[in-house]
C-alpha cells in the first residue's frame, strides 16, 4: 500500500537546523528557491534529513510505548548510525558472504533499519548490505505568498560566582525563524517487513505493528515536539492542513503544500486518478478541505489530525 502525504503548518520561533556556529553567533540554515512566477527567494529551510530523523525518534518511541523492542544497539539509544562492521548481529550468520542472510538478520532484529532503511559495509570477508528507506521526505520550506522571518536573539550564561563573572557570562546569539511551511512525505508501505533479497516477509505480526507505527510516528512529528534545543526553543507549530493519498497501485506525489494552489491542483489530480484507480482514497484535514475534491470517489475528511493518522490506518490495515 502507497501513501503520499502532504503538510501545511504554522511553525513560531524555530531554529531547526542549526546549520553553522561562528564564534558566539550560531545561525539557521538557509536557502534558494523558486516560487510559480520564477522568482528566486533566499529562505529558511529545514531539511528532510532532520524530519526524518525525528520520524525515526517518534517511531521508535510509539514502538515501545506498544511493548515492543525489536531494535539494535543503536537505534535503541536513538542514534542513527550505519551498521559497523563489527555489529554483534553479523556473527548469527552462518554464511557472512550471504547478502540475503544479513538482510534478513537486519530487519527481523531492528524495527528502524526495516523501515528507515541501513548500509551495512561489510568488511573483511562479510559483503556489504544496504536497504533502501521505506518512509521519504522532502525538505520542509516556507510557502508561497507567505515571507517566512528570521531574527536574532541575545543570550547569556548565568555564573554561580562573581569572580568568574566576565568568563561564564559570554553573550552569545541565535536564529530564530517564523513563517507558515510545507512538507511532503511517501511511505511504501508494503514494502515494511520485506526482503529483497529472499523475495519474502519477515512475520505478519512484526510487520503489522511496524507500518502502525511508521503512520503515527507524524502526530507527534506534526505537534512540533522536535529540534536541538527542545528544552529552551521548543518549536510552536499548529498544523493548519494535511492531505494524503493511498492505494495498493503506485500513484504520484501530491503536488506540496508549499504551492498556493496546491489543493486546487490536487482536486485535479485526484480526480482523474480516481477515474482508473479503484481503491485510490483520499484523506484530508480539516473536513472542509472535502469539498475542493468533488470529482475523488473515496474522500475521507476528518476533524483533528488525530483522526485523520487514524483513518489512514483504518485503510491500509
Amino acid at each position: 500500500m502507497y501513501v503520499k502525504l502532504t503538510f501545511k503548518a504554522k511553525i513560531n520561533l524555530h531554529n531547526l537546523n542549526n546549520e553553522r556556529g561562528v564564534g558566539n553567533y550560531v545561525d539557521i540554515r538557509t536557502a534558494w528557491t523558486i516560487d510559480s512566477q520564477g522568482n528566486l527567494r533566499r529562505v529558511p529551510a529545514i531539511s528532510g534529513n532532520m524530519l526524518k530523523h525525528w520520524h525515526f525518534i517518534f517511531m521508535k518511541r510509539y514502538l515501545e510505548s506498544k511493548g515492543y523492542n525489536k531494535f539494535c544497539k543503536y537505534c535503541k539509544q536513538e542514534e542513527a548510525y550505519r551498521v559497523p562492521p563489527d555489529d554483534l548481529r553479523v556473527k548469527q550468520a552462518s554464511n557472512p558472504k550471504d547478502a540475503s542472510e544479513l538482510e534478513k538478520i537486519f530487519v527481523e532484529t531492528c524495527a528502524i533499519e526495516d523501515v528507515h532503511g541501513f548500509l551495512f559495509p561489510g568488511g573483511k570477508g562479510i559483503i556489504n548490505v544496504r536497504r533502501e528507506s521505506r518512509v521519504k521526505f522532502s525538505w520542509m520550506i516556507p510557502t508561497e505568498g507567505f515571507e517566512a522571518k528570521i531574527d536574532t536573539a541575545t543570550h547569556t550564561r548565568v555564573a554561580r560566582a562573581a569572580a568568574r563573572e566576565e568568563q561564564q557570562q559570554m553573550i552569545f546569539y541565535k536564529q530564530y525563524s517564523s513563517g507558515i511551511f510545507g512538507f511532503s512525505a511517501a511511505i511504501d508501505l508494503s514494502l515494511i517487513g520485506y526482503l529483497h533479497l529472499k523475495n519474502s516477509y519477515i512475520s505478519e505480526q512484526d510487520a503489522k505493528i511496524r507500518r502502525e507505527a511508521a503512520v503515527m510516528a507524524f502526530l507527534p512529528l506534526l505537534g512540533g515536539e522536535m529540534g536541538a534545543s527542545l528544552a529552551r526553543a521548543m518549536p510552536l507549530v499548529e498544523t493548519l492542513e494535511a492531505v494524503a493519498i493511498s492505494s495498493s497501485k503506485p500513484i504520484p506525489m501530491p503536488v506540496p503544500a508549499t504551492y498556493e494552489n496546491y489543493i486546487e491542483k490536487n482536486a485535479e489530480l485526484f480526480g482523474s486518478l480516481s477515474k482508473t484507480i479503484d481503491d485510490l482514497t483520499v484523506f484530508v484535514y480539516p473536513a472542509e478541505l472535502a469539498s475542493k475534491f468533488k470529482d475523488v470517489k473515496n474522500i475521507v475528511p476528518t476533524k483533528s489530525l488525530g483522526e485523520f493518522f487514524q483513518e489512514i490506518l483504518k485503510k491500509v490495515k
